[in-house]
């Protein structure tokens, strides 16, 4: 966090503490709880979705690039916050929303999100379900868009706060003309102070324990927000390039158009040249820039980093809390869960609400809009997602905030609606039990039946059927899952047999309602949602990358190894090996031999196979692996996985092809430089960077009279030496002399047979 001063905040702010884990939750149980300690406390994290990313100040790494994509994109969307780039975008629903997935994994985050553009990969929706006619466009520019986004999701001070804004919403719902009270839409149409009741506890009670999910995030992880971070990088330098000034590991990422160097012809330069060097980001100018907020826009344009502010008022700049994770997406996915469900649609009345913003009569700390634009969301979710983005427009959170808080915050909202329908049905019979035949729909699967028993908690009526659905977002199980039959078992137990069809996709948690069965008497069951009677997993694992410890084997001892790391994008069952197989053209001659004793998983994603690789005196090239038969913990299998060209041998030593010499028989006339010349010629590429050397052998010291020439010694071309002796006397007769090359290697290192 940072003060209006500027200082950054390095301690745990008191709010912050501990026992914020001892609030009593809504619906959350103790098995949704993880406990860390530190310093002899001990924090409860509810729905812990794990260690956001870390930022290495020592050494730059693929984790910490993603701690600096998050933030430098903060930065780059709020060079968005200007209208004069002219920029033009269509925000009805037509363009925006109706989002499929969100990312599951760190990898998936850069599809996700348009780094450079801004929003998302929401498709849009083509036809208001409840009107059947298209959905108009509205043309504004991105630049009132987004501050606009921003500001109005802002809800800091003087505000309803972020939860409070979704009571507010609701109020607005209830109040549209066609807006039926009737409990989750099914049933009587009960009076304004019954739904009442209802919807405010529900919405209270979900809002309730999202801040406890959030907020015990905070607590623990404690991670900085954009503002301290951007301007932390900024100032120990850049990351990109070693070659350019202001170099270090934990600088932040060079961008060419946003991300810069300030040199000396720069306008940032300064009187004295004192900014040269620093970091300069193109975004959002900053409060310093607005004189009359009624007047005046601040623009982007190029700032000193260490200026860099969020699109917020100048009394509220950033929250002086950790940000991992969001409270807006937390809160607001949580809230349109509970919308979606207490109004038995995830539509808004008549499919679709607004929220209209007049010309230079909303904006409170610059002018703006340039133009009346009007906020649009077809579905609650929408809403909630449009939220979310808001707050990186707004320079408050980056992404690795916004995803968890959205999925926990779903989860949490599903939560807090049985709980409350628990408590308002209680005197009418309910579903005791749902079990699955399948605990995993993975690939196995295909063609079987799955098949769901529903028990009652007393006699029911059979010729009323209970109707099931599963809540998942956008319904997915309908691809996944065909309806064969059912039927009442008995007049407490329904069955539902299905059909699992070939379609690719994870569910983690399955949430399945049951409504609509009623007892003898005529009373209706209470709604009942089980969550997670099975799991789906139908996509193979893959492998998102390998290690080879040395791709390329060469001047080997015997049984020197070989390591290979297999990295799995998910976890893996670790009882199965994967098979790995060493394949090349040529006969591999047992070179390369998997020790299978010490081959293990050294956790759930990643394999190492050890290889004992014999020096066989050979050379195979395009040697290939292929990895198959690892299993996820589904029990989906691997498909087969090929690394062409993986590996190369060359162990063959060179062989010493022709050894010439300029005389053959040296005497006293050859005394003096350059006597005698050897040429080698060898059948491989040699190392140039060694220098060769004769040893001479036979019954008198020859090497001492006989001396090379380093001057004189030279490569004539990768294969080939000459080498150049001078002979200093000669004081005895000699034949049949041995020589013995030493100091020699071809390029992989192997050094010629003695025999050579």
């Amino acid at each position: 966090a940072i003060d209006q001063s500027g200082n950054i905040l390095t301690s745990t702010p008191p709010h912050l503490a501990p026992e914020w884990g001892n609030v009593r939750s809504f619906a959350l149980t103790d098995s949704l709880r993880t406990l860390h300690t530190r310093n002899g406390n001990t924090f409860k994290v509810y729905r812990d979705a794990g260690a956001p990313p870390q930022l290495d100040t020592i050494n730059a790494g693929d984790l910490d690039d993603f701690y600096k994509w998050n933030y430098a994109m903060v930065s780059v969307w709020q060079s968005h916050l200007d209208t004069t780039d002219n920029v033009m975008w269509d925000i009805s629903p037509a363009s925006i929303g109706n989002i499929n997935s969100y990312p599951t994994n760190w990898s998936e985050y850069q599809n996700f999100y348009d780094f450079f553009n801004g929003g998302d990969n929401g498709q849009g929706r083509t036809i208001n379900p409840i009107t059947n006619q298209p959905y108009a466009p509205q043309i504004v520019k991105r630049g009132d868009y987004a501050r606009v986004l921003a500001e109005f999701w802002a809800d800091g001070l003087d505000s309803e706060t972020p939860a409070g804004h979704w009571f507010a919403i609701y109020n607005k719902v209830i109040e549209h003309p066609l807006f039926v009270k009737q409990w989750a839409g099914q049933g009587p149409i009960l009076s304004d102070l019954e739904y009442d009741i209802k919807a405010y506890l529900t919405l209270s009670g979900a809002m309730h324990d999202a801040a406890i999910c959030a907020w015990s995030h905070k607590g623990w992880y404690d991670s900085p927000r954009p503002v301290s971070s951007i301007r932390y990088m900024a100032g120990k330098g850049q990351s990109t390039d070693q070659n350019l000034p202001n170099y270090h590991p934990a600088g932040i990422p060079l961008i060419p158009g946003f991300i810069e160097v300030v040199d000396e012809m720069d306008s940032l330069a300064g009187m004295n040249n004192e900014n040269v060097g620093k970091i300069k980001l193109y975004t959002w100018k900053g409060p310093t820039y607005i004189s009359n907020p009624q007047t005046d826009m601040s623009g982007v344009g190029w700032i000193v980093a260490e200026n860099f502010w969020p699109y917020q008022r100048p009394t509220f700049v950033s929250p002086p809390f950790a940000g991992y994770i969001s409270g807006h997406s937390t809160f607001s996915a949580a809230a349109a869960k509970i919308m979606t469900e207490i109004t038995g649609s995830e539509y808004f009345p008549g499919g679709m609400s607004d929220f209209v913003a007049g010309q230079n009569d909303f904006l409170h700390f610059e002018e703006g809009p340039s133009q009346t634009i009007s906020l649009q969301w077809a579905t609650y979710k929408d809403a909630s997602d449009q939220c979310s983005l808001s707050r990186i427009w707004g320079g408050i959170h980056p992404p690795v905030d916004d995803i968890p808080g959205r999925f926990i915050g779903q989860e949490t909202g599903s939560e807090a609606f049985i709980k409350a329908n628990n408590l308002f049905e209680i005197q009418k019979p309910f579903v005791s039990n749902l079990s699955s035949n399948i605990s995993v729909v993975n690939l196995q699967s295909i063609d079987d039946t799955l098949s769901l028993n529903i028990n009652f908690s007393e006699p029911m009526d059979t010729q009323i059927n209970p109707v099931i659905t599963f809540l998942n977002t956008n319904h997915p199980l309908l691809h996944t899952l065909q309806l064969i039959n059912s039927s009442w078992i008995n007049n407490q137990e329904y069955i539902l047999n299905y059909k699992v069809l070939e379609y690719y996709e994870t569910l983690d948690s399955v949430f399945v309602q049951v409504k609509n069965a009623k007892n003898s008497n005529g009373a209706a069951q209470k709604i009942f949602v089980s969550e997670r009677p099975f799991r789906v997993d139908k996509k193979r694992p893959l492998i998102s990358s390998i290690e080879i410890s040395n791709p390329i084997i060469a001047d080997l001892e015997a049984n020197s190894p070989l390591t290979i790391t297999i990295n799995y994008n998910e976890k893996c069952d670790t009882t199965v090996a994967p098979m790995i197989d060493i394949v090349s053209p040529s006969n591999l001659q047992s070179s390369i031999i998997q020790n299978l004793t010490n081959s293990v998983w050294i956790n759930e994603n990643s394999f190492v196979a050890f290889f004992d690789v014999v020096d066989n005196n050979v050379t195979i090239d395009s040697i290939d692996i292929h990895i198959s038969s690892a299993r996820d913990i589904a029990g989906n299998i691997q498909d087969l996985w090929i690394d062409s060209n993986a590996v190369y041998i060359d162990t063959r030593n060179p062989i010493l092809t022709s050894f010439n010499v300029n005389d053959s028989t040296l005497n006293i006339a050859d005394i003096g430089a350059q006597s005698l010349i050897i040429e080698l010629n060898f059948d491989k590429e040699m190392n140039q960077n060694l220098n060769p050397e004769i040893i001479f052998s036979g019954p008198n010291n020859l090497n001492s009279i006989l001396t090379l020439s380093i001057a004189n010694t030279t490569w004539l071309n990768p294969n080939a030496c000459k080498l150049t002796y001078n002979l200093q006397n000669l004081p005895f007769e000699l034949s049949n002399i041995d020589a013995s090359i030493i100091n020699i290697k071809d390029v992989f290192g192997n050094s010629p047979s003695t025999d050579s």
